[in-house]
């Protein structure tokens, strides 16, 4: 009986593959707005974490990827961020923190849990704050920069949409 050595030999990176397809595949679905798609965003995760409980971080880091780079192919850059910092990332920072020599401490990965939103929130409130005052400010005719200006003639600092 010959042993064979190879990547579908190994069964975590066959994890690592089936997790990263079926969280990319829930998160699709529920981004498409296909029917019970509330649904298969809370279980969007599940494959990740049971990659890496199962065959360890290395897995949950092999799903991470096949997951990402699945939905960046099959949706665009925005969804496939989304996929990143909402599932996939926290899936495997819980693993990672978690799985200490084979057993699974849950201190960390809890208080993870709590300051991950806070963390993705802010980091979003920082990155949009420019597009806000861009699109705040006012013309010279103080209205809004979004707005059409009433007089006939365009003004200096109304952009260009309007």
């Amino acid at each position: 009986m010959e042993i064979r050595r190879g990547l579908l030999d190994d069964p975590r990176w066959l994890a690592a593959a089936i997790g990263g397809i079926v969280s990319a595949i829930a998160a699709l679905w529920a981004m498409r707005g296909l029917p019970l798609g509330f649904a298969a965003f809370w279980l969007t995760s599940l494959p990740i974490f049971a990659a890496g409980l199962g065959f360890g971080s290395g897995s949950a880091f092999g799903a991470l990827c096949v997951g990402t780079v699945m939905v960046l192919v099959l949706a665009s850059e925005w969804p496939a961020l989304i996929y990143l910092l909402g599932f996939a990332l926290p899936a495997l920072l819980m693993v990672a923190t978690g799985l200490r020599a084979g057993r699974l401490d849950a201190s960390v990965p809890m208080a993870l849990t709590g300051i991950w939103p806070a963390l993705v929130v802010l980091l979003v409130a920082v990155l949009l704050l420019p597009l806000k005052r861009r699109l705040t400010s006012t013309s010279c005719c103080s209205k809004p920069a979004l707005t059409k200006c009433p007089s006939s003639r365009p003004c200096a600092k109304s952009p260009v949409w309007a």
